[in-house]
């Protein structure tokens, strides 16, 4: 699962090729390249899976073995939850790691197999920050729309489409692309995104959603995704009030449909590097402890 906004809410990268053909491959690179030796082989890159500006994760395959390389790219500091596995999972190794400025480093080496497919996979989880925060369950958040205006709910709590494990307490409103996203609660903008434009019901689309990350004086994080292509309408460590237009709704990353996805969330423990957090809307219709999907519900 690839996940934090982050929302990013789940992702396999995997890549398989026959060993053979590998070192075919090989040989006909090094045939054009006269005294190139083996030790000094060019890595094949097989999967490059990057999340917005803050960090890549990719796979090089060598002629014996295969390695995951981590990129961090400065833009945040994250903490990311990873599961590595290579060769079916006969290796696998977990970690989490704290991102806090750029750097390059080897995360697994794996021997590959003589014969028949190998694959190199992995799953992770981040979230902004490194220490976990204690929600202010005495808050109520407005919807993130404009007053006046009712949007359905696609997806809850527990939704089994994508609202599941450490994004269990998210809500989808379906809303037409380019529709003000409202603030739902007080506080600093610490990340956004809003460069692709790219999006589409196929999971290939998972991490191209654009962002926007706002953290609350409680140290909780709201995530506003699937915004429009220049569609974030504040400014990196911004302060904002709840009611403010802060973004416009779209349908980047992987999205069936024109929707905003929102959740708070904050750093967790364990093998999920985030944990999202079930939180009180207020409606016109009163206060919502857990929005229903197929239901819309009017901003007061």
């Amino acid at each position: 699962m690839t996940a934090g906004h982050v929302g990013r809410t789940g992702s396999l990268r995997e890549f398989a090729p026959r060993r053979a053909m590998l070192l075919a491959l090989l040989a006909v690179l090094l045939a054009f390249a006269p005294g190139t030796c083996l030790a000094q082989e060019a890595p094949q890159r097989v999967k490059r899976d990057c999340q917005a500006d803050l960090f890549c994760i990719e796979g090089l395959a060598f002629a014996e073995h295969a390695e995951i390389w981590l990129e961090s790219l400065g833009g945040q500091v994250l903490t990311l939850a990873l599961e590595l596995r290579a060769n079916g999972g006969a290796a696998s190794r977990t970690m989490r790691l704290v991102l806090e400025r750029p750097e390059r480093r080897k995360l697994l080496d794996v021997a590959l197999p003589r014969d028949g497919d190998w694959q190199v996979a992995w799953d992770y989880t981040y979230h902004p920050g490194r220490a976990p925060a204690r929600h202010d369950d005495s808050v109520t958040y407005r919807l993130p729309y404009a007053s006046g205006q009712a949007y359905e709910v696609i997806q809850s709590y527990d939704g089994g489409f994508t609202h599941l494990g450490p994004l269990r307490f998210a809500v989808d409103w379906a809303m037409p692309t380019g529709t003000p996203v409202l603030a739902a609660r007080d506080g600093v903008v610490i990340g956004l995104w809003e460069e692709s434009e790219r999006g589409g019901p196929h999971p290939v689309r998972r991490g191209e959603e654009n962002f926007l990350w706002i953290e609350h004086d409680d140290g909780t994080v709201a995530h506003y995704l699937h915004l429009q292509h220049d569609g974030v309408l504040v400014a990196q460590d911004e302060r904002v009030t709840a009611g403010q237009v802060v973004a416009l709704s779209g349908t980047t990353g992987y999205a069936t449909q024109p929707h905003l996805h929102f959740h708070v969330s904050t750093v967790a423990p364990g093998r999920d590097a985030l944990a999202t957090l079930p939180l009180r809307f207020q409606t016109a219709g009163g206060m919502v402890i857990r929005p229903e999907a197929g239901r819309a519900y009017l901003a007061p």
